[in-house]
């Protein structure tokens, strides 16, 4: 289910359950309720921009899962290229040295730009992020605010928009 659907689906849901008037629950069981067999929805289109945009915060999502659970898997769906080279060397190093990562970032987006299936993203973030040891659970460092400055390049593949190199 693409986001947009999710997000409709999601508004439609949310909209149905403020106009319900709160009353009892129905004691008809959900399976007997009909289904809709068609969506129309309002939903404005995605620019090019926003389809970026959310790329590159998944990107982030994807980073942060893989670098906690030291589990590289699924990392492909959002990084190709250098960009998945990269953050795989970076988990493989991770496990070798027992080393989690609990992400915590504070994104600033400076600028999107979008030239067809290519695009950059330049992203003044705050990063809160601690190393923890993989054995103890423990912190390894304090956790303090670090301003970092990221540029993104994403490339559309095969319909959807992937980091290929980071600095």
């Amino acid at each position: 289910m693409t986001p947009r659907v999710l997000g409709a689906v999601l508004c439609l849901g949310l909209a149905a359950a403020a106009c319900s008037g709160g009353g009892a629950p129905s004691a008809e069981p959900a399976a007997a309720k009909p289904r809709p067999t068609t969506t129309t929805t309002t939903a404005p289109a995605q620019t090019p921009e926003d389809a970026v945009r959310e790329a590159y915060l998944r990107s982030w999502d994807d980073y942060a899962r893989a670098v906690w659970t030291l589990d590289p898997s699924g990392l492909e769906r959002t990084y190709a290229d250098r960009g998945l080279a990269g953050v795989l060397d970076e988990v493989d190093d991770r496990v070798c040295e027992r080393r989690l990562s609990r992400v915590e970032v504070t994104h600033d987006i400076q600028s999107i730009v979008v030239s067809g299936n290519h695009a950059a993203v330049t992203d003044n973030v705050v990063n809160w992020s601690v190393a923890v040891d993989a054995d103890t659970g423990a912190d390894l460092e304090v956790r303090h605010p670090e301003p970092v400055y990221w540029q993104m390049m994403l490339q559309k593949i095969d319909g959807s928009w992937k980091v290929v190199f980071y600095t």
